[in-house]
């Protein structure tokens, strides 16, 4: 056992006094909902942070027991502080809250009150409380008291619910950003809440394991635990009974999936849009009046497979022009089922380091200038074992098939620094990683969490350095402390959780912050500040606000003003869009679409899909640390046997293209994009 671990079935913890807990689910109530009392229910009620501006107005809003509710809205509308009154964090200033027959403002038993209600936040920072994964589960179970062995099958049960089993005993400080928000979410799953609060938990989450937790979510209701779930992702309210459309701290609707999420202007006016079958369906109409709104995949097929039998005609258009947008971008235009033929014949193990290198080259030229160079470059958070002298390392030496201690090569971009062993039982974040970005590019980085994509960005700009292997950015090595000081210059790094670059007092300072670390004057640190916070589309407005009072949304917008008015060479960023809503999360494509066109090199991890394929000129796809593969999005995406064994999908509007040739349209083989699907049709 190490240092950091203790055994979890140990019950002797100090009760929590604000952390969420629970009992085992309570069982569904057959009587009819209108017949029973609401188990969770807003009267009324206004909020405010500040005692002035309020966050929510007059809300009015009844769960009822067993029920699944989905709450939207633009960033800033108060969802998470609606959120945050339903499990009891936080009081309302006006009216009343009421949880499982207790008003909030009245508990007589907070701590009993507590165990009933669980919460995933949008960070799961804020929610980790151990430095090992196995302990950070147990320690609710532990705070109630619970049986050893009981805290232990809990344990067991919630980390296979969330995929995380095979690192019961990692730290939690070397999980990736999704590992974490699973990591979270097993905690409140051990816990056995009566209500469960998922608050954007999906959105740091690769789409194979956002559609693990809607299952998950959907047992649990089952079983009887109410479920509110807060999202930006429309197809994910589908599971819902109840979609409630929150803007600007008000409730402007509340109904079914099929009644709020084709309600055009109520989700107009929550900034968000409909699903995609919505839009498809809503396209085909125009033709077909009577054709139905489907609001999944699969119903917009059966739909249409009825049009055709009923008519036999076909409504789609098999022109290439305008149908592809990815095509236009990458400049190959290249039919997806040609290339799937000449790629999915060789498998992940077989392809080679130099493959991959010549499918990069053969796509971008041969000529084209790298941008960054990664050659043979893996990498290991765990510290490299202590060096040993005189004879004991001798024999050693004599019994190692590689001394993973043995002096630097020839430091020099085009040689590894060092050698060490790669083999299987030592945890690499990137194991031979070899791959060239050439510069101007837009290069996509896809992979399931875990995958080291998080780990391949930091190499860029020097935040890491390989354990094996070497890394260069605009020439200069990053490996080298001098070189590496003028790697960073060229390049603005984007994490996935902006907070943590947000420190100044105020929106101005902290977007200053950088440009003047650069020594540039009052008058070009004030335009720089002006032209960014200007680019990313917030109000002059916002500069003289503390960042921290700022929604999430908005953070990721100030955090990018930040990075853009430093004028990088290479932006470098890791899920951009996560959290954000449709309008954000369009006007940061948007934005990096015209930056990648003034000819500014790009490199951008994401677990969109839609946005790989929409946006990139290259995307590589890790797999546990190897590089599985990497092209252009057709071929990346056209490959389902790579995305599959990747622990990825394809793109989801993809995908309702090929439901809907099967289903008779005369659809292109291109990939599709969801705005190029619609435009389709």
């Amino acid at each position: 056992m190490s240092p950091n671990q203790r055994d979890i079935s140990d019950p002797g913890a100090p009760a929590p006094d604000a952390i969420t807990a629970g009992n085992a689910p309570a069982t569904s109530d057959p009587s009819p909902v209108s017949a029973v009392a609401p188990h969770l229910s807003l009267s009324h009620v206004t909020f405010s942070y500040n005692g002035k501006t309020p966050v929510l107005q007059d809300i009015d809003l009844e769960v009822s027991p067993s029920s699944f509710t989905c709450l939207v809205g633009g960033n800033g509308s108060g969802k998470s502080t609606l959120a945050k009154l339903c499990c009891g964090l936080i009081l309302p200033g006006e009216g009343t809250v009421t949880i499982l027959g207790q008003d909030t403002s009245q508990l007589q038993n907070p701590a009993a009150f507590h165990r009933e209600v669980g919460m995933v936040m949008q960070n799961p920072d804020d929610q980790l409380v151990c430095s090992i994964v196995e302990a950070d589960v147990a320690f609710g179970p532990q705070n109630l008291a619970l049986p050893p062995e009981e805290i232990r099958q809990r344990v067991t049960s919630a980390l296979t619910a969330v995929g995380l089993q095979d690192l019961a005993n990692a730290e939690t400080a070397a999980l990736s950003g999704g590992q974490k928000q699973r990591l979270a979410i097993a905690g409140a799953l051990a816990l056995h809440p009566k209500i469960l609060i998922l608050d954007e938990a999906t959105a740091m989450l690769d789409p194979v394991g956002r559609a693990q937790v809607l299952s998950i979510a959907r047992e649990l209701n089952a079983q009887g635990v109410i479920i509110m779930l807060i999202t930006h992702h429309m197809q994910e309210c589908l599971s819902a009974d109840t979609v409630v459309a929150m803007h600007e701290g008000r409730i402007l609707r509340v109904g079914t999936p099929q009644q709020v999420l084709t309600d055009d202007q109520v989700l107009a006016a929550c900034n968000l849009r409909p699903p995609l079958a919505v839009q498809a369906s809503r396209k085909l109409q125009l033709r077909c009046p009577n054709f139905p709104l489907c609001l999944t995949a699969e119903d917009l097929e059966e739909a249409y497979g009825r049009l055709i039998g009923a008519s036999g005609t076909t409504v789609g258009n098999t022109s290439e022009s305008g149908v592809d947008a990815t095509s236009a971008a990458s400049g190959s235009g290249v039919d997806v089922t040609l290339n799937v033929a000449s790629r999915s014949g060789a498998s992940r193990e077989a392809a080679t380091d130099s493959a991959v290198e010549s499918d990069i080259d053969a796509t971008a030229g041969k000529d084209a200038e790298p941008a960054v160079s990664f050659q043979n470059v893996s990498f290991t958070f765990q510290p490299p074992a202590k060096k040993k002298s005189g004879v004991f390392r001798k024999k050693e030496r004599k019994n190692a098939k590689i001394d993973v201690q043995c002096a630097p090569q020839d430091p020099s971009p085009a040689s590894p620094r060092a050698q060490q062993d790669t083999s299987a039982d030592i945890p690499y974040a990137l194991r031979n990683v070899s791959l060239t970005i050439p510069k101007g590019s837009f290069f996509g980085v896809a992979g399931a969490t875990g995958s080291g994509k998080s780990t391949l960005l930091m190499h860029v700009n020097g935040l890491l350095t390989p354990s094996a292997g070497c890394v260069s950015t605009w020439g200069f090595s990053t490996s080298e402390p001098a070189e590496s000081a003028n790697a960073r210059r060229k390049c603005a790094y984007l994490f996935q959780y902006p907070e943590r670059q947000l420190f100044a007092a105020t929106v101005e300072e902290d977007i200053a912050f950088g440009p003047r670390n650069l020594g540039w004057d009052k008058e070009r640190v004030g335009y720089a500040v002006a032209n960014a916070i200007a680019r990313v589309g917030l109000s002059p407005k916002v500069l003289t606000r503390n960042p921290h009072r700022l929604s999430g949304g908005q953070q990721r917008l100030v955090a990018l003003a930040g990075v853009l008015a430093c004028d990088p060479q290479i932006l470098i960023l890791d899920e951009p869009a996560a959290g954000l809503d449709p309008e954000g999360h369009d006007r940061i494509m948007t934005l990096l679409k015209e930056l990648h066109q003034t000819g500014l090199t790009l490199l951008m991890a994401s677990h969109d899909m839609n946005d790989l394929a929409s946006l990139c000129t290259h995307v590589a796809v890790l797999n546990r640390g190897s590089l599985a593969d990497c092209g252009t999005p057709q071929q990346i995406f056209g490959n389902e046997r790579l995305l599959t064994e990747a622990g990825l999908q394809v793109p989801y509007a993809q995908e309702l293209a090929y439901k809907l040739r099967n289903a008779g349209a005369r659809l292109s083989q291109s990939l599709y994009t969801a705005e190029s699907l619609v435009t389709a049709l």
